[in-house]
């Protein structure tokens, strides 16, 4: 097949029959980048707030390895599986089926980075009206009994 495009395109000056191809290897790549990014943000705000209290995460793997292993079984675990993921899209990123891939996982990263805005908004609005200040509470509140002999 290469062959046969190689000697069309001597056929027809000026007609390059790999520009899509091409073009969609850099659309592949371009989304993939993004897709790397956000997933390092989501993995650093996931350890953030996990290890910061007040967050429970919502993916039972990861949940079972931040409960587990903390953060230094979920780090290794979030990097392999986008670098694979990431690997095997840019290794095919001439097919269509790659660039679908990166589209679905951009759209779910794009999604994911919106409900940690949502999720942050709430967190900042729950940490400004939280009071610092204990109530007064009377000496009876709490009464310890000491047997000295």
């Amino acid at each position: 097949m290469t062959r046969a495009i190689a000697v069309f395109t001597r056929a027809a000056p000026g007609f390059d029959a790999l520009a899509p191809l091409r073009a969609r290897s850099r659309r592949v790549f371009i989304l993939v980048s993004a897709v790397a990014i956000l997933s390092l943000i989501d993995l650093l705000l996931t350890i953030t707030l996990a290890e910061g209290g007040g967050m429970n995460e919502s993916n039972p793997i990861a949940r079972l390895l931040l409960e587990h292993g903390g953060r230094s079984a979920i780090v290794p675990w979030k990097l392999l599986t986008t670098g694979l993921a990431c690997g095997i899209l840019l290794r095919c990123r001439n097919a269509l089926a790659a660039e679908i891939g990166a589209w679905i996982a951009f759209g779910v990263l794009c999604w994911l980075s919106l409900h940690w805005g949502e999720y942050l908004a709430y967190y900042a609005a729950a940490v400004d009206s939280a009071q610092y200040e204990f109530p007064e509470c009377p000496e009876t509140w709490v009464t310890a009994y000491v047997d000295v002999p």
